[in-house]
Parts: structure tokens; C-alpha cells; sequence
């Protein structure tokens, strides 16, 4: 499989491709019948555009995400293990089974699913399920409304819901005990709410 090739006439060497992306000669050499192949797109990666994902994110902006991911990565363990693995099959059911028209929703509707599962394997691992089934409700309601009829209504009234859930939690966050599992467990719900 050819993978790159360098044009005879300008020396770039670029994907496989008909003609060269600098100077239009033909690259020959059994890659002119080429087509390109078709990618399915990313929702919301397609500003990307022609940029490479080290130029969009890169620079002293991403090493610093990546410092501040990796550090409360480190601070929370497994309290952001569980929901970022109920982001990643929630996400995994939403691309495989939800309509097209609901697919440029497709990261919210699995950030909000995994944070779901999240508070349902909490409560349940603490036998405390009671205490969070409204919210539950509320923020099941708020995604089948989402899925089912996108628009500023459903997207603002399940934003609504997560302003009041954040401020709840933030309360709670700035009265637990840093190091604490509560502590932990609340920084987590917080930057997921964000």
C-alpha cells in the first residue's frame, strides 16, 4: 500500500494522491485513478480543516490542558475513570443508533450519558440510588427530549438543569475536605457539568 510519494517535478512529498498538492503535476505511478477516500466527520472537528491536530491543538495551550488533565487525572483516580468510560460507551451506542439529524449533538449526548452512568454506579456502589432518582429522572427526561426533538428548547432546558445540578455541587465541593472522597467525586461532577 503506498502511504506517501514525492513528486518528480517539485520534490514535495505528500499522501498518495492523482496530482500534487503544490505544484498539480500528475504523482504516475499507478496513483493517478486514486480517489479520495471518503472520512466520516468528527461533530465539531471539522473546523479542523486542513490543519493537523498539532497545530489546532498544540502550543503552550494544549501542554497546559494535557498538565491539567494529567493532574486531576492524578487527584481523583478512579472517580474520573468511571465517567469517562460511561462518556466512551455512551458515545459508542449514541454514533451507532442515533438519527443523523441528532448526530452533530453526538459529544453532549455522551458527556451527558456517561456523566449519567456515573451518578448510577455511585449510587449504587453507596446504596444511596433514593437520594439521586430525581435528578436522575430530571436528567434522563432532559437527553430523550435532546434526542428526540433537538432544538433551544430541549438544549436549554437540560442546560438549566446543569446550572442548578453545578451550583448544588459547588456548594457541596467548597464545604468537603480536599483529599476527601466527596472532595474528589464533586471536582469530578463539576468539570463534567462544565
Amino acid at each position: 500500500m503506498v502511504t506517501s510519494v514525492k513528486c518528480s517535478k517539485c520534490g514535495l512529498v505528500q499522501m498518495a494522491r492523482p496530482t500534487c498538492k503544490a505544484c498539480g503535476a500528475g504523482l504516475g505511478g499507478g496513483v493517478a485513478n486514486l480517489r479520495p477516500r471518503s472520512r466520516p466527520a468528527i461533530p465539531g472537528m471539522a473546523a479542523a480543516g486542513k490543519k493537523d491536530a498539532l497545530g489546532k491543538y498544540g502550543g503552550p495551550v494544549g501542554i497546559l490542558a494535557a498538565v491539567i488533565a494529567a493532574l486531576i487525572g492524578r487527584y481523583s483516580g478512579l472517580h474520573l475513570l468511571i465517567p469517562l468510560g460511561g462518556v466512551l460507551l455512551a458515545g459508542l451506542v449514541a454514533a451507532k443508533t442515533l438519527p443523523s439529524r441528532v448526530q452533530p449533538l453526538l459529544p453532549a449526548v455522551a458527556v451527558q450519558g456517561g456523566h449519567l452512568v456515573w451518578i448510577l454506579v455511585g449510587a449504587t456502589l453507596l446504596g444511596q440510588v433514593g437520594l439521586v432518582l430525581l435528578p436522575v429522572i430530571l436528567m434522563m427526561a432532559g437527553i430523550t427530549w435532546v434526542i428526540a426533538k433537538p432544538g433551544v428548547a430541549s438544549i436549554g432546558c437540560l442546560t438549566a438543569f446543569q446550572v442548578i445540578f453545578a451550583g448544588l455541587n459547588l456548594w457541596d465541593f467548597a464545604e468537603a475536605s480536599v483529599g476527601s472522597v466527596t472532595h474528589k467525586a464533586l471536582l469530578v461532577h463539576l468539570l463534567v457539568i462544565v
